[in-house]
């Protein structure tokens, strides 16, 4: 997805900055990832400064086993995530934390999420809804995870001379 365009009447406050960390195995096809971390911080564009964080392991339940290559790639540890919460209490609180600081539907033109790629709201984010969500409790994803600036983007837009980001 590409940068979503402001226009005039909108006032971007906010760039809310996540990163998903997920379960994944080497040369495995097909392989289930969930969301193992959930981290988000809201940095305010008027003060230059993270105002909000949020952030909170998951614990999986397709695979509930990290891989070695897993905790290698992501520095995440077994006893992490089996501490954790699976992810229907972490996406509540989420939602939660999202409308305590305002971060809501009808404040969606006042922030944008940031990603390096388009893979945590293109991709896994809808994945793990699926995964979690059940006949009794159907999730969804409101307009507020439609729309995301994607740093992998934007980043040689503004340095085309850097033939790479770095990570």
């Amino acid at each position: 997805m590409t940068a979503p365009r402001l226009s005039q009447d909108h006032e971007l406050k906010h760039i809310l900055v996540l990163d998903f960390e997920a379960t994944c195995a080497f040369d495995v096809k097909g392989w289930p990832n969930e969301i193992i971390e959930f981290p988000t911080l809201a940095f305010d564009l008027e003060t230059n400064s993270v105002t909000h964080v949020f952030h909170e392991y998951v614990k999986p339940v397709v695979n509930p086993e990290l891989t070695d290559f897993c905790t290698e790639l992501t520095g995440i540890e077994q006893s992490t995530v089996d501490a954790a919460d699976t992810f229907i209490p972490v996406w509540d609180r989420f939602l939660k934390f999202l409308d305590t600081h305002g971060f809501t539907e009808e404040n969606a033109n006042k922030f944008v999420f940031l990603t390096c790629g388009d893979w945590d709201f293109k991709t896994m984010l809808p994945k793990q809804i699926a995964i979690s969500s059940t006949p009794d409790n159907p999730l969804h994803l409101d307009i507020r995870f439609r729309r995301w600036f994607n740093l992998k983007v934007q980043f040689p837009l503004v340095y085309p001379d850097k033939r790479r980001m770095v990570a």
